[in-house]
């Protein structure tokens, strides 16, 4: 989709039509983010992380009021890999309502004075909800910095989180 020699405008204008026709959502805006968790969280979730990975990347899409975080089929080495041994397992795209979570907060680290040893956190929103049985914990990691995402988050989600 995005590597077919087109424009990035015209892949994500592609990207935005299709995203509204399947979720009845308009899109607004979108981040590159890569969802961190454990197998649980992602179970819990209902996707499916990278085979031998705790990630999966993909797009925050914002739209009004609604949050969702919204991967494309991936294939890494170690897909590759058991695509030699056994059978492929379906690789396709994931998407999953973030403001549909029962009592999501988020959280973006505190800057203190020795922030700049530690640059990836200033990168970095860590999410918490309610599952069925337990809490789930994940985190969301941009490629800049996350304070200007997560004042877009709380404004989507329309309550301070």
């Amino acid at each position: 989709m995005f590597g077919s020699g087109g424009s990035i405008e015209k892949a994500q204008k592609e990207f935005f039509e299709e995203f509204e026709r399947k979720y009845g959502k308009k899109v607004e805006k979108v981040e590159f983010a890569q969802l961190k968790a454990d197998n649980n969280a992602f179970r819990l979730l209902n996707l499916t992380p990278y085979l031998g990975e705790n990630t999966l990347s993909g797009l925050l899409v914002f739209c009004t009021n609604t949050l969702y975080f919204h991967s494309f089929p991936h294939e890494g080495y170690m897909g590759i890999v058991k695509k030699e041994l056994y059978e492929n397992p379906d690789n396709v795209s994931q998407c999953i309502c973030l403001s549909e979570l029962k009592n999501i907060k988020a959280e973006f680290p505190k800057q203190g004075r020795f922030s700049f040893l530690f640059p990836d956190k200033s990168r970095n929103i860590s999410f918490s909800a309610q599952g069925p049985s337990s809490t789930i914990y994940f985190t969301l990691e941009f490629l800049k910095k996350a304070e200007a995402v997560y004042e877009e988050i709380k404004k989507t989600l329309n309550y301070e989180l």
